[in-house]
């Protein structure tokens, strides 16, 4: 008998009503993550049902990556790109939405979106390595979903990419994080 995959998600998600919740997921992004329903934890314990009853829904993200360059590796030299040296980098995204239709100012279809990054790697001379706001905004829909409209602090290549460009999560919308020195650009 050849070996299945474990679905044992699926069949947790099968016995609940899960999907219900997605209509409070964070909109506006044309890739957005997985389903509710695909998640570890489709109702987190009655939390999402008691959130969703209130309009609000929270999401949790993160990964763990680790870069190393294989065929220039230099232990001896001064660190200057990430992966010379094993370089391990670990991000959290945390993500809470709010139902705007049900305060009656914004229309049937608006709402809150707001996410928190953290973000850490072990090479410091790598960018950003902090806790940060990366969304705080309003999505308005019209026109039966064919016109949105959204305003406040959001990263904009999350709305045309996702949260993962393709199937990796390590990829990036730059492309390469590294060019190696021997190509100019």
């Amino acid at each position: 008998m050849p070996a299945r995959a474990d679905d044992s998600v699926s069949k947790a998600a099968q016995n609940t009503d899960c999907s219900k919740y997605d209509q409070y997921r964070l909109r506006g992004s044309e890739a957005p993550f997985i389903t509710i329903c695909d998640t570890l934890s489709p109702e987190m314990d009655g939390l999402r049902k008691t959130m969703y009853a209130s309009g609000w829904l929270m999401q949790d993200y993160g990964s763990v990556t680790e870069q190393y360059d294989l065929r220039n590796a230099d232990s001896s030299a001064r660190q200057a790109y990430a992966g010379q040296r094993p370089t391990f980098i670990g991000s959290n995204n945390f993500i809470l939405t709010y139902d705007l239709s049900r305060v009656g100012v914004f229309g049937p279809y608006a709402q809150l979106g707001m996410k928190v990054q953290w973000y850490q790697n072990s090479y410091v001379n790598n960018g950003l390595r902090a806790t940060y706001v990366k969304q705080l905004s309003i999505e308005q829909e019209f026109d039966e979903h064919r016109v949105r409209f959204e305003y406040g602090i959001f990263n904009l290549n999350s709305k045309f990419y996702g949260s993962v460009l393709g199937t990796s999560s390590a990829a990036s919308a730059l492309g390469l994080s590294r060019v190696p020195s021997h190509i100019r650009c």
